[in-house]
């Protein structure tokens, strides 16, 4: 699944791309600027954009190719989201949200801090975040966080790399 602009235009599309041979499956519109998107494994991607003074979280579905918006977060900045193992993790500007994809409610708090980027480490099931300098850790499901690592410069992305 690929995010794009439209041109100059203000267009936002989603499109499930065949990776085979290039042609694009199933195309969805959405209202504004895509920040995050993440798979889940089963067919659908979930969304997270910007939307004036809001951020939506919204449901792709691939056969489909229909949006389905979720929930929203008032006066929050959408800045990453990751859908694992039945476990959705949202990174505002001001703070890191738990959700449930299986259901249309409500996420639920996870940390009172704002956080730039996430990344899923599948072999310990733990959630990274970025945090201004800092990059943090925690269980997918819950626990408190831990503190990973710092940096002189602001953290841009994150992604976790495994050894073989």
């Amino acid at each position: 699944v690929v995010g794009t602009k439209e041109g100059t235009t203000n267009l936002w599309r989603l499109l499930v791309i065949n990776s085979t041979n290039g042609f694009i499956e199933k195309q969805a519109f959405i209202r504004s600027e895509i920040r995050g998107l993440s798979y889940a494994g089963n067919g659908h991607t979930f969304v997270i954009y910007a939307l004036e003074d809001q951020s939506v979280v919204a449901d792709f579905n691939h056969q489909t190719g229909q949006v389905t918006e979720l929930f929203f977060l008032d006066q929050e900045l959408a800045n990453d989201i990751v859908v694992r193992k039945g476990v959705g993790h949202i990174a505002t500007d001001q703070k890191v949200y738990m959700f449930d994809p299986s259901r249309a409610g409500m996420p639920s708090e996870r940390f009172s801090f704002g956080a730039g980027s996430l990344a899923f480490d599948d072999v310990n099931n733990q959630i990274y975040m970025s945090s201004g300098n800092l990059v943090y850790r925690a269980g997918l499901s819950g626990g408190g966080n831990v503190y990973v690592t710092g940096t002189v410069d602001p953290v841009v992305d994150i992604a976790v790399m495994y050894n073989k």
